[in-house]
Order: structure tokens, then sequence, then C-alpha cells
């Protein structure tokens, strides 16, 4: 995830985008891995929160 983040990071910059938060999703292989974990909604409390 470091490369990832990492990555994200200079888009941010790259754009002169404010980094608002990040949700890595660590052991999301798939979508539907993804849906079943908490991860789903701690990205929706995020965006509300911003």
């Amino acid at each position: 995830m470091k490369d990832i983040k990492s990555h994200y990071e200079t888009l941010c910059g790259y754009l002169n985008f404010q980094n608002q938060g990040q949700i890595l999703g660590t052991g999301c292989g798939t979508v539907t891995m993804t849906k079943n974990t908490e991860f789903p909604k701690r990205a929706y409390e995020l965006g509300k929160s911003v």
C-alpha cells in the first residue's frame, strides 16, 4: 500500500488538490472482497465529513 499511497499523494500535488483523507483497503483483492469489509462504510463516512 505504500506505493499506492505515494502515488495518490503525488497526484494530489500535481493536480494541486488538497488531500482530504485516505481509506486504504488492505487485503482487498477484488470488489467482492472489499464489499465484505468495513472499508466501504469508512469511505462513506469520510465522504460525509468533507
